[in-house]
């Protein structure tokens, strides 16, 4: 074997050739390699019948194998189960969950066999803007619960980083994410400005405080220490998405608790308030799966920013 080198033109340490340039691939077939390539650990249980807390002539979807179709429940928690017959006994080792149309919720799941239960957990899941712009779909985002070990452990990561980066006066908005490791919260980013997304007015909803306004204020009229703001402690959230409509129409939205509506071309966006998360939750799960019938529109991501 004979091996010749050459030089290879670089600029700035960058090469424009390319190793390969030039060798032939090889894309003969070896022999097929004898006896089975491999070995059935576990097979499916077919369901022979299905019943559904609510919307049971939709059940069937929960399991046909196909992953642009759905089942929902009515939204209620006390309807939100299903139960399968098997077509013969078996003994189930593993159990895949066809789950859809992912949201800012906490909700628990359980799993019996024979009205004994075999697993139970709770998952949570959310639709930030990073996750919609990608995906499509509807960015929704509500207040946590008041008191909650999330919301001191927020607070307290929040403050200690506002005293590290030296904000003295002003206002912030800081992001954290929450690992799917270890469940801890880790720093993202942070911006000397009211937080954007309609974030201001969910919170102008849950606690009756403008931050905008209370900015220009700390601006204007400088700090007042014997001033502290005494927010309302009510839950707010909010569901927002592109629309097929140019000025889509909301009223067929008509809940109490509804107390903005965004006005912007091509988007649908609601604003919600309750004295309880729960409430708050429950209408954002509605007007999730509402949405996707009545405006969700997905435009693919663009290649760069503009």
């Amino acid at each position: 074997m004979t091996i010749v080198s050459r030089p290879i033109k670089v600029i700035d340490g960058l090469s424009l050739e390319m190793p390969d340039a030039g060798l032939r691939p090889y894309l003969e077939r070896g022999p097929t390699p004898a006896g089975p390539s491999f070995t059935m650990s576990r097979r499916a249980v077919h369901i022979a019948r299905a019943e559904a807390g609510s919307n049971e002539d939709q059940v069937v979807k929960s399991f046909d194998d196909d992953e642009t179709t759905e089942w929902a429940s009515d939204g209620k928690m006390a309807n939100g189960w299903i139960k399968y017959d098997f077509a013969q006994p078996a003994q189930v080792s593993e159990v895949t969950m066809k789950l859809t149309g992912w949201r800012t919720q906490s909700y628990p799941i359980r799993i019996l066999v024979d009205g004994k239960v075999v697993f139970a957990g709770v998952n949570k899941y959310g639709r930030p803007p990073l996750q919609v712009a990608h995906g499509g779909g509807a960015y929704i985002s509500q207040t946590i619960e008041y008191g909650s070990n999330d919301q001191r452990k927020l607070l307290d990561i929040n403050r200690r980083l506002i005293r590290a980066l030296g904000m003295h006066t002003g206002a912030t908005h800081a992001e954290f994410i929450r690992s799917e490791v270890d469940n801890e919260f880790y720093f993202l980013e942070i911006a000397a400005r009211v937080g954007g997304a309609y974030i201001a007015d969910v919170l102008e909803a849950a606690t009756g405080i403008n931050l905008w306004r209370e900015w220009a204020r700390l601006e204007v009229d400088g700090v007042n220490p014997r001033k502290r703001l005494r927010p309302r402690k009510e839950h707010a959230g909010i569901i927002l998405s592109l629309a097929r409509q140019e000025y889509p129409d909301t009223s067929a939205y008509d809940d109490r608790e509804i107390v903005y509506r965004v006005k912007k071309k091509h988007h649908a966006g609601l604003i919600v308030r309750a004295e309880k998360r729960e409430r708050v939750t429950e209408l954002l799960n509605d007007y999730a799966r509402r949405f996707a019938d009545d405006f969700v529109a997905v435009l693919p991501p663009m290649e760069r920013p503009e």
